[in-house]
Order: structure tokens, then C-alpha cells, then sequence
């Protein structure tokens, strides 16, 4: 479904709004198809020519509003090399911006927020953080509301009847990966296996390099007999043999008790 925003180029008005992240104190070719007469006569009372604003996205919850260009003509294709410069205290407050066609104030520098406009879609505009923007004017209303208006008093847009070439920076995709931890209990379990297993190397290691112990060898050595028991051949003298063994001295014969009667009890 086409909206007055499909006719934005630059900041691309088909994707959703905050899609889109610029860079403060870059520079920017903001392009636009051109609107019809039609769509004009509803939002801009008919008027071609028209000053582009830059303002906050939510101006009733902060006031921030920046002439960028005047007396563009819209009408037709055409493209406008825009040096983001929010002021610092612009970007302090917030990041989502938005760009405003809409009929010339008076005098040329007061924004009303309840005049007719062409906006595009929201975007976002991050501060540079090698260097700081300044702006050329700025003034501060009683609604803590700040106003700044560019140096250059009247520029005039190239119109072409082709659609222009343009550059955009792409949007900043922030994105958090959520990481996984383990539980205590696991990275325990886990220190204490690795212990184990370094301990069981260690033993088999020292297991490993200890040398082994060799048995003990035992000699036999044959017993020599005394040098009386020899003969002087060398032969050994035989040891004479008892022929009778001598009868201990004692009771050669074991006397027979007398039987003793037994005595009958009366």
C-alpha cells in the first residue's frame, strides 16, 4: 500500500521506522521520488516548494528542531547532500530523529509543529565519537526546547526528472548473543576428572621410568670335608660302622606287678 512516506528514498520511507542508523557529522544524499499534485493538495495545501526540517521523532516529549534546506521543490525527483550536525544537546536528550517537508514559516527559522508535512520514516543518528558536531545557531525556549537553523541562509536543490543516485549508510544491527554458562557444579565435576586423570598419568609415568629390580642369584657351594677325613690320595677315608649297639644301662627286665584280688563290698 502506498503512503506519502513510499516516495522517500533516502531514508528508505518502505522500511519500518528506526530500520535506518546515521552517523552524526556525516554526510548524507536525502532523496525523494517526488510527490503528485494529489499529494501535495492533502498534505502541503498545494505548495511544490517547501523547507526540509530535521526534527525529534517524539517533539511533545523533547523539542528539537533543525532547518536543513529551504525551497526544494518536491514535485518532481530530486536530492539533497545533507552534513548531519544535531547539537549536542540534541543528541543528549535523544537519538530517534525523523525529516519534515513542509510550506516556509515565518519568519524561516520558527518551526510549528501543527503545520502540514511530509515526514519519513524514524531513524536513528548516533553521536561521533571522534570528534564532536557543533551547530551554527541555537536557541533555547522555556520549554527546555532548542532550535538550529543552518549557516547557509538559502540553498537550492538539484531537480532531476530520473531517479538520482544516492548513498546510505546501512543500518547498525545491534544484536546480543546470548552465551551459555556452565553451572559450579559441572566446572567441579570437570576440574576434579582433569585432576584424576593428571594424577593416574603421573603414576603410570613414574611406573614407567622406575628400573626394574633383578631376583637375587643364589651359588651353591659344595661343603669341603675336614682334611683328618682325607686320604692322601685325596680319596675320603670311609667312617666305620657300630656293629653292635650297647645296651643302655637300666632295668633289663620290667617286673610284673602281682594281680590285685578285687574286694567285693558287702
Amino acid at each position: 500500500m502506498l503512503t506519502a512516506q513510499s516516495y522517500w528514498e533516502v531514508p528508505d520511507g518502505n522500511l519500518s521506522s528506526f530500520a535506518q542508523t546515521f552517523t552524526n557529522g556525516n554526510t548524507i544524499d536525502i532523496a525523494w521520488l517526488g510527490w503528485a499534485a494529489l499529494w501535495l493538495e492533502e498534505y502541503l495545501n498545494s505548495v511544490s516548494v517547501n523547507d526540509l526540517w530535521v526534527t525529534s521523532y517524539n517533539y511533545a516529549e523533547v523539542e528539537y528542531a533543525q532547518l536543513v534546506a529551504e525551497n526544494l521543490d518536491i514535485s518532481t525527483a530530486g536530492s539533497y547532500s545533507w552534513l548531519i550536525n544535531i547539537t549536542e544537546t540534541g543528541l543528549s536528550s535523544t537519538a530517534e530523529y525523523v525529516l519534515r517537508f513542509k510550506n516556509p514559516a515565518s519568519p524561516r527559522t520558527d518551526y510549528n509543529e501543527t503545520t502540514d508535512q511530509i515526514s519519513s520514516k524514524g531513524f536513528i543518528i548516533l553521536e561521533d565519537s571522534t570528534s564532536t558536531s557543533t551547530s551554527t545557531s541555537t536557541s533555547t525556549s522555556t520549554h527546555t526546547s532548542t532550535y538550529a537553523s543552518t549557516s547557509t541562509s538559502t540553498q537550492t536543490a538539484t531537480t532531476t526528472s530520473t531517479t538520482p543516485t544516492h548513498t546510505e549508510t546501512a543500518a547498525a544491527a545491534a544484536a546480543a548473543t546470548s552465551t551459555a554458562t556452565l553451572s559450579t557444579g559441572v566446572k567441579a565435576g570437570i576440574g576434579v576428572a582433569a585432576g584424576a586423570v593428571l594424577i593416574l598419568i603421573a603414576v603410570l609415568f613414574f611406573l614407567k621410568r622406575k628400573p626394574a629390580v633383578p631376583p637375587p642369584e643364589y651359588t651353591y657351594e659344595k661343603p669341603e670335608l675336614p682334611v683328618d677325613m682325607k686320604e692322601a690320595d685325596g680319596h675320603v677315608q670311609e667312617l666305620p660302622v657300630m656293629q653292635h649297639m650297647p645296651e643302655l644301662p637300666g632295668i633289663a627286665h620290667l617286673a610284673e606287678l602281682p594281680p590285685q584280688s578285687v574286694v567285693e563290698l558287702a
